[in-house]
């Protein structure tokens, strides 16, 4: 390899790391760079800022010409160093940023191992169906139901939208009720599967080996849903109902505040949107499929948020999913005293009566 003459410096997307010992350097390309001499680090640092390789290689007498002209064509060779030739359109330093990219890469490739958690007896799989809150004042939601309009799914595919604009009304118990037992209630008990030492259940939309990590919760505003006092709201999808949570007033209102900023909707004259809050309770997935986790869970919301989607098409009813899911993530699980590292904010949506 010949070296370059141009001015070379480091990529932003290299990521170092400290493994048994050694040091294994990562760039955008083929398999790290592992070494234990502390020097290859310096001279990745040295080219911080863009310079000639001519320029820094009198920066370390110590080292053969030969040795360090090795050092950077390895640099080079996976990425770690970067040249005006290798930031071309297609070049992933203009699209990502450094932690969203091994992300990406992490959970694409399952690293971490899938299933190795089932093999050890002492770590138990979270149930299926999440523990209530002791003393908690429930609501039952009416199961008996209005219809769905009849509508083909091509129409509802075409009617499905963001819409930001709420009625001057609360929304109805019962449109709550159809919405939530249509989209996410559970549509099996649970059973245990035997092979992966876990309990499995059903629901109307997909997720990853029927691990169904999510759960909902509400927060509802002053008139903003028929007959229900504002506070914090657990859907329990295996009895279909509403449990009641011990709400924390300015963690509730930096949650709305937070909510109706990203939609955009603070200032609106309308009615008062619910606001969905999905969780994840992660190890239900890490149990299964570890590496792999986050990605399916991001699935499994997508498939909630659709599904939601095409419900309120139907009952013509204003959904709005917010695209920034780590809103008031401290505050929830203040409030349902949980801890967010293991039940995690993934998702949130606002629904309300639609303005005609």
């Amino acid at each position: 390899m010949t070296l370059p003459t141009c001015k070379v410096w480091t990529s932003h997307l290299t990521v170092v790391n400290w493994r048994r010992g050694q040091i294994h350097i990562s760039g955008r390309a083929k398999e790290p760079v592992v070494t234990t001499d502390p020097i290859v680090l310096s001279i990745l640092s040295a080219f911080s800022t863009p310079k000639k390789i001519s320029d820094v290689v009198q920066q370390f007498p110590e080292l053969d010409q030969e040795d360090f002209e090795n050092v950077v064509e390895q640099l080079l060779d996976i990425g770690a160093l970067l040249t005006p030739a290798t930031l071309n359109g297609q070049a992933p330093e203009l699209w990502w940023e450094v932690h969203d990219y091994w992300h990406m890469l992490h959970t694409a490739t399952a690293r971490g191992g899938v299933g190795r958690l089932t093999n050890q007896k002492s770590v138990s799989a979270p149930p299926a169906v999440r523990p209530g809150w002791e003393n908690a004042s429930v609501i039952e939601l009416p199961r008996q139901l209005a219809e769905l309009a009849p509508a083909s799914l091509d129409q509802l595919l075409d009617l499905r939208q963001t819409v930001r604009r709420y009625a001057k009304r609360p929304l109805a118990l019962a449109e709550l009720s159809r919405l939530l037992w249509s989209g996410m209630r559970n549509t099996q008990s649970p059973r245990e599967n035997t092979t992966l030492q876990m309990e499995i259940i059903r629901r109307p939309y997909p997720s990853g080996g029927s691990t169904y990590s999510l759960e909902l919760y509400i927060i509802v505003p002053p008139d903003g849903l028929e007959t229900v006092e504002p506070g914090v709201y657990h859907y329990c999808p295996a009895r279909h109902l509403l449990e009641r949570l011990e709400s924390i007033e300015q963690h509730v209102s930096q949650i709305r505040r937070n909510a109706l900023g990203a939609a955009g909707v603070e200032r609106q004259d309308g009615g008062q949107p619910l606001i969905f809050a999905l969780t994840s309770r992660v190890g239900r997935v890490s149990y299964k499929y570890e590496g792999n986790a986050h990605a399916l869970i991001a699935r499994e919301v997508g498939c909630v948020y659709q599904t939601l989607y095409l419900l309120c098409a139907n009952m013509d009813l204003a959904p709005c999913a917010l695209g920034l899911s780590g809103l008031g993530s401290s505050e929830l699980a203040e409030i349902g005293g949980f801890d967010p590292h293991l039940e995690t904010v993934v998702g949130y949506m606002l629904v309300g009566a639609k303005q005609i």
